[in-house]
């Protein structure tokens, strides 16, 4: 599965045909975009909690 550019996580989740009670658990994300996507609403908050009027 190609995760590259995709906003959302993706998941897969096969039963091991070996183990009858155990599943394999496969996930990907496209870790520069959560970054960035993370690096944003950071600075919306900051942006947010910023001080106005006067320069001290």
């Amino acid at each position: 599965m190609s995760s590259a550019g995709q906003a959302d996580i993706q998941l897969s989740v096969k039963i091991d045909p070996l183990q009858p009670n155990c599943v394999w658990l496969w996930a990907a994300v496209d870790n520069l975009r959560i970054a960035a996507l993370t690096a944003v609403e950071c600075a919306e908050s900051m942006a947010a909690t910023r001080p106005t009027g006067k320069i001290q």
